[in-house]
């Protein structure tokens, strides 16, 4: 349908035939735009690192610190084969921990980054898969309520995440 302007030369014409966006394209055309890269690692960094010591520190938390204590007094960790856990997450600690003191901030914060590396990943994974998935994707990790608890958690288990998340962008 063509229709006469309100303005310019008598013969103008207005083409008003093009369908409004639906829904479902300004959603598309936001998780496409720029912004939204930054917009999704901003809201998981301060989802991750706001409040990060209102919590008291919990028992798997306390006993990490003591490994890294004990890391303080031998110089190594020793490994126990009963504890099921590698050096990897015990090392990170005693840097952390060496660079910003004993507190919980130093103890938390690896993990902190590790999860934020993990929804940065994700949304790298726009290479391999459509960006708007990979977009929807990792702001799904970066609001999860499971993944914010445990990403702001000084445990094993967000490294083994991340990790695996690289091996598999690494396959693809």
């Amino acid at each position: 349908i063509a229709s006469r302007t309100s303005s310019g030369r008598k013969g103008a014409r207005a083409d008003f035939s093009a369908r409004p966006a639906d829904a479902a394209h300004v959603v598309l055309d936001a998780l496409d735009s720029d912004w939204m890269f930054w917009l999704i690692l901003g809201l998981a960094t301060v989802l991750r690192v706001l409040f990060l010591d209102i919590k008291p520190p919990h028992f798997d938390e306390g006993i990490n610190g003591w490994f890294v204590d004990q890391m303080v007094k031998d110089g190594f960790y020793r490994y126990d084969p009963t504890n099921y856990h590698g050096p990897l997450h015990f090392y990170i600690l005693f840097l952390s921990q060496a660079l910003f003191g004993r507190n919980l901030y130093a103890l938390r914060m690896p993990v902190v980054l590790a999860s934020i590396g993990a929804v940065w990943l994700a949304l790298k994974y726009d290479r391999v898969i459509p960006r708007p998935v990979a977009r929807v994707a990792a702001l799904a990790m970066a609001l999860s309520p499971g993944f914010i608890f445990y990403g702001r958690y000084s445990i094993h288990e967000v490294w083994l995440l991340l990790f695996s998340m690289m091996f598999v962008f690494g396959l693809l």
